[in-house]
């Protein structure tokens, strides 16, 4: 999608496309606790409960089909296309995905992949600590029940709402390098804080936790923007999925769940912060696109 934002708005925009995720995450804290609240007034068991749940998460998942017969290809996409060819069948297929591969690790863009991947590793792995594993953290450790994980959940949803914004805005603003930086920084002491509030100690919770949401998503907001930018048309979905997706692996390998077993979910979300420093490493070996047009950005030869 990033194709379609002018080069100065990219990041602003991508980061309202982005924060749809914080709205979905704030839907489904909400179904949570309406669902238990339910499963208590009916009596009905926990293992009907989450599956009640489940059941309901395939409604919003409807409209992706409805949404599919709404997108169309950017014009830079196609006209890149067309100037290649894509006549021939399976054979010719495979043969230009075995290419585009070897185009992105090439010795002209092996270096930007590797360092795109550590961006997405260590932005997502922030993420899906907060997505994850703070609902356990605060079971398990803060003692809260069902209903309260749920409420403490709402204030970091609302903060990441705010982050992704926001952070769009600081991409085309700051620039690319410096937005990412700055709120991976902001991320590791938000983390900290949120894991050093003591037990009972409701609001500065609700408070830490609208920090953590906005410095947590602003540092993956604008992702999708940059690693479009840095690739060349020809390569662009490939570059830039092949960095997104390993980043998601890389961010649920299991490492919190391992460590919360060592010394708890406290230490083990803490400790996690260092995958921060991914961001910052990679960062030195990433240009700044900010307004740069995707046309410019083509293999010589």
């Amino acid at each position: 999608m990033a194709e379609y934002a002018p080069p100065a708005a990219r990041g602003r925009l991508l980061g309202l496309l982005t924060s749809a995720f914080a709205a979905g995450d704030v839907l489904a804290a909400v179904a949570v606790a309406a669902v238990a609240v339910a499963a208590v007034a009916l009596l009905s068991p926990p293992e009907l409960a989450w599956r009640i749940l489940f059941w309901l998460g395939v409604l919003p998942a409807l409209l992706v089909f409805w949404a599919r017969t709404r997108v169309v290809d950017a014009p830079v996409f196609l006209a890149a296309k067309a100037k290649r060819g894509v006549a021939g069948g399976l054979a010719s297929h495979l043969a230009r995905v075995r290419a585009s591969f070897a185009q992105v690790f090439d010795p002209d863009l092996r270096l930007t992949t590797i360092a795109a991947t550590m961006l997405a590793s260590g932005a997502l792995s922030g993420r899906y600590v907060v997505t994850v594993w703070l609902p356990t953290y605060l079971q398990s450790t803060l003692r809260l029940d069902q209903t309260a994980v749920s409420a403490q959940m709402l204030p970091v949803l609302f903060g990441s709402f705010a982050g992704y914004v926001g952070g769009g805005y600081c991409q085309d603003r700051l620039g690319r390098r410096s937005t990412f930086a700055t709120f991976s920084v902001a991320s590791v002491v938000s983390i900290l804080l949120y894991v050093w509030v003591p037990i009972g100690s409701g609001v500065l919770l609700v408070a830490a936790g609208f920090l953590l949401g906005i410095c947590t998503s602003g540092a993956l907001s604008g992702l999708g923007a940059y690693l479009a930018e840095l690739f060349p048309t020809s390569v662009r979905g490939l570059g830039q999925g092949f960095s997104y997706s390993t980043g998601r692996a890389v961010a649920a390998l299991p490492v919190v769940g391992g460590l919360a077993a060592i010394d708890g979910f406290g230490p083990a979300i803490a400790g996690s912060a260092v995958m921060y420093g991914l961001c910052l490493l990679a960062l030195r070996f990433l240009p700044e696109t900010r307004g740069e047009e995707f046309s410019g950005r083509e293999l010589l030869g």
